[in-house]
C-alpha cells in the first residue's frame, strides 16, 4: 500500500482513535514551519494518554504520514520493494499481524526476484521486528540493501540489529534542518522511549558511538517525513487541460546543472540558472542523473528549496555510486494531447526523407520538446523539409492551436500513454519482447533492456509494466473510442520523436493486426502525427 502524507487543518480536533496505527505526526517548531519532532501512534495502550497530551494542539502539527495498521510494538510501518525484472518499486504496509501482505507482494512480484530498497518504522527496544521480518518471503535482503539509521533518541539498537547494519550511515537530523523540539513536553516521550527511560534530548550526530542504555531507533529510510514529497494533483484522464486533453504524466528534464556532486542520501545542492523562473517548487518529485548517464546512476527525492542560482534536493533513494559533473534535473510533467482537429495530421508523413541519422537530441525516450526543436532547426539549416513529421508540428505551433505555440512530437514513452490511457478499441494488445538498438543516456532516462516486455514504461508516473492482452482495456471515454471526435483515425500508426537506430524511429500501431505495437520503423515510412504539449505536474 502506498504511503502518503497530508496536512492537518488548523483547529482540527485530534483523538487517538481517529488515526490509523502507524501514523507518524511531525511537530512544528515554535518559531518556524520546520519539522521539529515526530510521534508515532502505536497500539500500546499505556501510551495513549500521553499521545493525546502530545497531540493536543493540532495547529502545532506540520503534517502526518500514514501507512497501514501495524501490530502492537511491531516496530516497522512499511517496506519498499524493487522487482529485479524491471526495477519497478512499490510500497507495502504491514498488516495487523505484523507481517506485510505476502499474497499481495507475490502477485506484484510475479516470477521476479525481489529485494528491499527501504524499511521504515520505529524501533521498540529490540531487533526482533527487523529480524522477524527478515525471515519472511520474499526475502528482505538486508545484506544487499543495508538499512540507513536516520534518527534516534540514542543508538544502542544499532549494535543489536543484523550485521548488515554495522556500516550503516548515521544521519544527523540537524543535517536536514530538523531537530527535536526542546520545549516542555511530557517527561517521558511515549514514542521515542517505550521502555520507561527518561526522554533524551541529545541530538544525534553523524559518527556517534552507540551508548548502551536506550534502544529506540527511528528507522526511516524514506526520509519523506523530514522533507515529504508533495501529494501531486493528477487531472482525470481525458480532462480538458491546457488546450487539449490530459493523457497521463511522465518524467522529463526541467533544467541542468554544471555541479560536481556525489551519489548519496540526504541534501544535495546544485547550481542552476534562472531557478525562480523554472517550474520548480517545494516538495516536487525530482530525479537527478548525470547528463550522459552511461553508468545508469540516479538520485531521487524532493525539492527542499529553489533560488535563482541553486536548487536543494533531499535525496531519499539512490541507484549506483560515484561522483559526477553535469547533471540533469528531471520532474514529472502533465502530458496534454492536442485536439484531433488541427492537432493530428490527416495524411501520413515521413519521419525523415532519408533513412539516416537524426539529431542527437532524438536519442531520448522522454524529451520530445528538444527533439522537435532540433529537427525543425535541421529543416531550416537544410533549406528544405527533411523532417516532414516535425514540420507538421511547426504548422500546429504557427497556427497557435488552442492558443499555445509549444506543441511537440512526443517521445516514445510519452506517446505510449496515449494507447495505455486512451486506447480507442476493444482489441487485445500486442504482446512481445521489446527489441533494442539505440541507447538512451540523456534526460535522466533509464535505458532499455533487450527483450524486456514491450511497452514497459519506466518514465510514466507511476511507472508501468508491459501490456498484457487485456491490459490496457478500451477507454471508457466515448470521445476517445473509435468513431469519437477525439479518437485517432483507424488503421494508422503514429510517429514518436525518439530515434530507434540510424535508419529507424519508434512508432506505435493503432491497427487491427497489431494493436498497440511499438517498434522501430524505417524513417522514410509514412505515419500519422499527433501533437502534445506539457505543463509541470503540480502539488495538490
Amino acid at each position: 500500500m502506498q504511503a502518503s502524507y497530508g496536512l492537518l487543518s488548523a483547529g482540527q480536533g485530534i483523538s487517538y482513535a481517529d488515526w490509523p496505527l502507524g501514523t507518524i505526526f511531525v511537530r512544528k517548531s515554535q518559531t518556524s514551519s520546520t519539522a521539529k519532532a515526530l510521534v508515532v501512534v502505536n497500539s500500546n495502550n499505556t501510551n495513549e494518554p500521553k499521545a493525546r497530551q502530545y497531540l493536543s494542539d493540532p495547529t502545532d502539527l506540520l503534517h502526518y504520514w500514514s501507512c497501514r495498521d501495524v501490530a502492537r510494538n511491531s516496530g516497522l510501518l512499511g517496506v519498499t520493494l524493487r522487482r529485479a525484472s524491471d526495477s519497478v518499486e512499490a510500497d507495502f504496509g504491514f498488516a495487523p499481524d505484523g507481517f506485510f501482505d505476502r499474497d499481495a507482494v507475490l502477485a506484484w512480484a510475479g516470477a521476479s526476484a525481489v529485494t528491499v530498497v527501504r524499511l521504515y518504522g520505529i524501533g521498540v527496544g529490540t531487533a526482533n521486528a527487523v529480524q522477524t521480518t527478515a525471515g519472511n518471503q520474499p526475502p528482505l535482503d538486508l545484506t544487499a540493501n543495508p538499512l540507513r539509521i536516520a534518527a534516534s533518541a540514542d543508538k544502542s539498537l544499532v549494535a543489536t540489529l543484523p550485521g548488515a547494519l554495522s556500516d550503516a550511515q548515521i544521519i544527523a537530523l540537524q543535517d536536514h534542518g530538523v531537530t527535536y523540539d526542546r520545549r516542555p513536553v511530557p517527561s517521558v516521550d511515549p514514542y521515542l522511549v517505550q521502555s520507561g527511560q527518561s526522554f533524551k534530548e541529545r541530538l544525534i550526530l553523524a559518527g556517534d558511538t552507540p551508548s548502551a542504555d536506550v534502544k529506540n531507533v527511528m528507522l526511516n529510510i524514506r526520509e519523506a517525513w523530514k522533507n515529504p514529497r508533495a501529494v501531486m494533483a493528477y487531472p482525470d484522464i481525458g480532462a480538458s487541460v491546457g488546450g487539449g486533453f490530459y493523457m497521463g504524466a511522465a518524467w522529463d528534464t526541467v533544467t541542468t546543472s554544471p555541479s560536481t556532486i556525489a551519489i548519496g542520501i540526504g541534501a544535495r545542492t546544485l547550481a542552476i540558472s534562472g531557478g525562480t523562473s523554472l517550474p520548480l517548487f517545494h516538495g516536487q518529485w525530482i530525479t537527478l542523473a548525470p547528463a550522459n548517464n552511461t553508468t545508469q546512476v540516479f538520485m531521487r527525492g524532493a525539492v527542499a528549496s529553489v533560488t535563482d542560482s541553486t536548487i536543494t534536493v533531499v535525496v531519499d533513494s539512490v541507484t549506483g555510486s560515484g561522483s559526477f559533473t553535469n547533471w540533469v534535473i528531471a520532474a514529472p510533467w502533465k502530458i496534454i494531447l492536442a485536439p484531433k482537429s488541427g492537432g493530428e495530421s490527416t495524411v501520413d508523413l515521413q519521419y525523415k526523407t532519408t533513412d539516416t541519422a537524426a539529431p542527437v537530441e532524438c536519442d531520448t525516450l522522454t524529451n520530445g520538446r528538444s527533439a522537435t526543436a532540433a529537427m525543425i532547426a535541421a529543416n531550416v539549416a537544410a533549406g528544405s523539409i527533411i523532417y516532414p513529421a516535425v514540420d507538421f508540428i511547426k504548422s500546429v505551433n504557427n497556427a497557435a492551436l488552442s492558443g499555445y505555440t509549444d506543441w511537440e512530437l512526443p517521445a516514445r514513452d510519452w506517446l505510449e500513454l496515449m494507447w495505455r490511457n486512451l486506447k480507442p478499441v476493444t482489441l487485445g494488445n500486442f504482446v512481445a519482447p521489446r527489441p533494442k538498438s539505440n541507447t538512451y543516456f540523456s534526460d535522466a532516462n533509464t535505458d532499455d533492456i533487450l527483450n524486456e516486455p514491450r511497452s514497459l514504461n519506466r518514465h510514466s508516473v507511476p511507472s508501468r509494466g508491459g501490456y498484457t492482452a487485456a491490459d490496457p482495456a478500451q477507454t471508457s471515454l466515448s470521445a476517445f473510442q473509435t468513431g469519437g471526435g477525439q479518437a485517432p483515425s483507424p488503421e494508422v500508426r503514429f510517429w514518436s520523436s525518439s530515434e530507434f537506430s540510424v535508419t529507424g524511429a519508434w512508432c506505435q500501431h493503432y491497427t487491427t493486426s497489431n494493436p498497440g505495437y511499438q517498434h522501430g520503423a524505417n524513417k522514410i515510412n509514412g505515419y500519422r502525427v499527433r501533437a502534445v504539449r506539457r505543463e509541470i505536474l503540480e502539488a495538490a
